[in-house]
């Protein structure tokens, strides 16, 4: 192996001791150019262990992550023609800047899509990080063998195999797409078998977003043979048949052995041979569900994986259908007080069902514990043989304290909680049911969103911070899809309170590393460092600037030496330099220097916007009559205009319920900074149920200060009141 000069980037002979260029000292080469066992990675918190594996441009090393102690697979990636000098990368005088910082994005890429996808049978990334001159993921280490390497050892495999696999496969491709995203190199190679016999999708390398029917540019990367004719043209529509036909060319290898033609002989004469000609014994819907995956005409085949399920089960499967391993429909909880109507998603260690209080009739969503590489027999759970007792404890405990927590932390821009408990050996939490999508559902199919309207939702969310912080927590993990839009009345939720911990502002103190990389600060990712409310604020204003540019801002690791954050404006020029501002410094590198509090952040976000009062009246009694009132005056009274008086600012003729509402009811006004009501000698009166309280307060008899989040009743109609 020759040595590329650092310097100069000459190549000189594996002998040499000085560049014949430039006469700079070389370093010998590493006889295998890996990472020597014992290598450290991202101060010290990744050992490498062993080489797995490599191809194409990445080595994969099993390691250690010292910090949770757990056995990690580490992608490094490798670039064509490079070398290595000590631990360091050196990468061929050929390859420009751009095509380095091409690569280098393409593996934070790949981080990315895969922190989007969590099922069980895709492969979880855990951490992305650039070191070495390079850039590197950490994912969890799979005990198993790739399937290429077990047909090699035990030759064509039973049909009934196939299909378990194709089965689970196509559960984890559901999940990809419903993510908008490709695959793209689908391959027995990419495929690991656990010890669990369970078929586990790797690399995502070659992953892209794509909108179905869509034409879209990508880059031509495939393996020949399991690509279709499609993948051959870099710009062409997208869809989500694309991986369906790589999925069935490998289960059409794994049933035969042989390789199916490539789709470019294909498209002159169709040589390929169905697998029951080579193998009769196949099971007839089998072969059928392969042929028609394999279609070389795009609209020939499944358009989704859930026709592809469908067809292989026999009608059992069905486009709502949830993964075997979820509790089915009509499962009754807790002594029949709880019934499960339908999968709502899953991520982390758990899974969302909506469902039923059968004791109220009220829809709720249930959470239950999913351990990693668990089982599920009947209803039960059974746990993977690799986590201990001692572990098992741990994550129930921290499952209860995460409701727990939401129980202390009562406020309408926070999920609530009515209930945790243990069953099938596991835990389950119930939420209140928000009938809504997330703010990362709605980037995604409106992108970018307006600016008084993430402005509107964070100011909700901050709000809602400060409740959370008052309780000496923090939520480590807010992110657009953690924040629920209730379609009711346009109110953001902060939801999924798993990573929560108690924290002292400014104290030392020891946490576990939980963290979705781009959202989190600097500090979160030591595991003994000063806690700060700020911690939140960073993570609040990163959504920020992704909801209005439409772009994830860098990790804050790739913001330590060199300051790579693009400010929003550049992106985007129609937004105010006020918010601007508040953005970036919600997002400066030293804690200090950002805002300290929720409240600083909604006072410095109220100023910048330049549009005076934002305080509403937000209707919450119905779907049909989504409404709100802007408090535009000091001071205005509410009533009805339709028996006889005009001089009110308000009206609420037309409301359910507005026959209980008087010609001039209550009046609301602002003093010394603050929101006031006073009830004007109504028939009905005026009713205040405190932000957090369950009942209504007796009729108002002298002016009350309101809150954000209190409920007024005009006799039967009834808004929230709501300062922003």
């Amino acid at each position: 192996m020759s040595i590329i000069c650092p310097f100069c980037s000459q190549e000189n002979q594996s002998t040499a001791t000085m560049c014949i260029t430039c006469g700079a000292p070389l370093i010998p080469q590493s006889p295998t150019y890996h990472l020597p066992a014992g290598s450290l990675l991202l101060q010290g918190k990744y050992r490498v262990e062993k080489i797995i594996g490599e191809g194409g441009f990445g080595i994969t090393y099993g390691g250690v992550d010292l910090v949770n102690s757990r056995n990690v697979a580490i992608k490094e990636n490798w670039p064509e023609k490079a070398s290595r000098q000590g631990t360091t990368v050196v990468w061929p005088h050929t390859t420009t800047p751009k095509s380095r910082d091409e690569q280098l994005k393409k593996v934070a890429t790949e981080a990315e899509c895969l922190s989007k996808c969590i099922h069980p049978n895709i492969v979880r990334v855990y951490d992305s990080f650039q070191e070495n001159n390079t850039a590197y993921v950490v994912m969890d280490f799979i005990a198993g063998k790739p399937l290429s390497t077990i047909i090699e050892e035990e030759g064509t495999l039973p049909k009934e195999r196939v299909k378990r696999y194709l089965i689970q496969l196509a559960e984890a491709l559901r999940v990809i797409h419903g993510a908008n995203l490709l695959h793209r190199d689908i391959k027995p190679d990419n495929i690991i078998i656990d010890r669990q016999d369970r078929a586990i999708l790797i690399d995502f390398g070659a992953t892209k977003e794509f909108i179905a029917g869509q034409t879209r540019q990508m880059s031509v990367t495939l393996t020949r043979g399991y690509a279709p004719l499609e993948q051959y043209s870099y710009k062409s529509k997208r869809y989500a048949a694309t991986d369906i036909y790589a999925l069935c060319a490998s289960m059409y290898e794994v049933l035969t052995g042989e390789l199916p033609p490539e789709a470019t002989e294909r498209s002159q004469a169709d040589t390929l041979v169905s697998p029951r000609q080579l193998l009769p014994a196949i099971d007839p819907l089998l072969d059928r569900v392969i042929i028609t995956g394999m279609k070389m005409k795009v609209e020939e085949r499944f358009q989704t994986v859930d026709e592809l399920l469908q067809l292989l089960t026999g009608g059992i499967a069905t486009t709502t259908g949830s993964p075997a391993y979820h509790l089915s429909a009509g499962t009754l909880l807790k002594q029949g007080r709880y019934r499960i109507e339908n999968t709502l998603g899953e991520g982390g260690f758990g899974i969302t069902y909506k469902g039923t209080d059968l004791t109220s009739s009220v829809n709720v969503a249930i959470k239950e514990l999913l351990p990693e590489q668990s089982r599920r027999q009947g209803t039960s759970i059974t746990w993977s043989n690799s986590i201990t007792r001692q572990e098992r404890i741990q994550q129930l405990s921290e499952f209860k304290l995460e409701a727990h927590y939401l129980s202390r932390c009562v406020h309408p821009n926070i999920v609530k909680v009515s209930d945790w408990f243990e069953e099938n050996n596991t835990a389950y939490i119930v939420m209140e049911f928000i009938a809504g999508k997330s703010l990362y559902q709605i980037l995604r199919d409106e992108k970018p969103l307006s600016e008084e309207r993430v402005k509107r939702y964070v100011i909700q969310v901050a709000e809602g911070l400060k409740v959370v912080h008052s309780n000496n927590l923090l939520h480590r993990g807010i992110k657009p899809d953690d924040i629920l839009i209730d379609p009711c009345d346009d109110r953001a939720v902060l939801i999924d309170f798993g990573a929560s911990r108690e924290f002292i502002p400014g104290r030392t103190s020891e946490m576990t590393q939980i963290l979705t990389p781009g959202y989190a600060p600097l500090e979160q990712y030591a595991r003994k460092v000063k806690r700060y409310a700020a911690t939140d604020i960073y993570a609040l204003c990163v959504s920020m600037y992704e909801l209005l540019t439409g772009e994830l801002p860098p990790p804050a690791t790739d913001r330590i030496t060199v300051e790579t954050l693009i400010p929003p404006r550049q992106l985007r020029p129609d937004l105010s330099p006020l918010i601007e501002q508040v953005i970036l410094t919600g997002m400066r590198m030293k804690v200090e220097e950002r805002f300290q509090t929720a409240d600083q952040f909604i006072q410095a976000l109220r100023g910048s916007g330049g549009s005076g009062a934002t305080a509403k009246l937000i209707y919450v009694q119905s779907l049909n009559h989504i409404r709100e009132f802007v408090l535009d005056k000091n001071r205005l009274i509410i009533g009805r205009i339709d028996v006889g008086s005009e001089a009110i600012n308000i009206d609420l003729a037309g409301f359910p319920g507005d026959e209980t509402v008087s010609a001039q009811h209550a009046g609301i006004y602002q003093e010394a900074g603050r929101w006031n009501i006073i009830d004007l000698d109504s028939t009905n009166g005026t009713f205040i149920k405190r932000n957090g309280e369950k009942r209504f307060g007796p009729k108002i008899t002298a002016p009350e200060t309101l809150n954000s989040g209190d409920e007024i009743a005009f006799g039967k109609v009834r808004f929230r009141f709501q300062d922003t």
